[in-house]
């Protein structure tokens, strides 16, 4: 296996030098699995961003909402709720990411995720943001205790500066928050089949095999019907 890739420093600004790194990773990683040397800790290319444990490199600096942050703010909410019955595994997480993204692309008519790194694809357990799955997989099936940080920049010593992506945006967090409120209860089994469910984006998408991206409208569509239907209940 190739060892760790060294950050490379002979060029004039850290923009430049953190471009140059990533064509070299994309280069060397893409669709790759690789350790560095002390195979403590697996490195993916996916897209624009380089994983490493639980953090991740991205090619950009401007920081929006993203999957991250929005995963971020659930490792909170896990930690912080005594009450739910279940500990937050990566099972969960994508699922709840995922779910909150799409009731804010029917409550808020937003895309709450950074569709330069992120994407929704439909994968075998369901949909699936890769940037939380490759940021969070270290945990396998263990519960998530610590939130994922991003390395936003590298000066020209090897100084390296990281965040910790979280939700600032005051209506977002209030999604989160119902979206937790309402799914804490259910079990890992039951958002499987919520999220698997005849006419659902993801059983409309998967192909086995395939990991299939999930149009932002089909999953507006779909979560708009859901608010629609309650709200005709309600007004029963």
């Amino acid at each position: 296996m190739k060892k760790q890739p060294q950050i490379m420093r002979n060029f004039a600004t850290p923009a430049l030098q953190k471009r140059m790194l990533f064509l070299s990773l994309q280069r060397e990683y893409k669709s790759k699995d690789c350790f560095p040397a002390d195979k403590s800790m697996l490195w993916r290319w996916s897209g624009h961003t380089f994983f490493c444990g639980n953090f991740c490199i991205m090619e950009e600096t401007d920081m929006k909402t993203d999957a991250i942050a929005i995963a971020n703010y659930f490792v909170d909410k896990s930690l912080q709720d005594k009450t739910a019955p279940y500990q937050l595994t990566l099972l969960r997480l994508v699922k709840y990411v995922y779910i909150a993204y799409g009731f804010a692309l029917a409550l808020l008519n937003r895309v709450i995720i950074d569709k330069r790194f992120d994407v929704v694809e439909a994968w075998k357990y369901g949909p699936v943001i890769p940037s939380v799955y490759h940021s969070f997989k270290h945990n396998q099936n263990a519960p998530i205790a610590n939130k994922a940080s991003i390395l936003i920049n590298e000066d020209e010593s090897g100084n390296m500066t990281f965040c910790t992506p979280q939700i600032e945006d005051e209506e977002i967090k209030q999604v989160l928050d119902f979206v937790w409120g309402k799914y804490k209860n259910r079990s890992t089994g039951e958002l499987i089949t919520i999220l698997h469910s005849k006419g659902t984006p993801w059983h409309y998408c998967y192909k086995e095999g395939c990991n299939i991206e999930i149009p932002d409208e089909m999953t507006r569509l779909y979560y708009r019907s859901i608010v629609v239907n309650a709200l005709k209940n309600d007004a029963k």
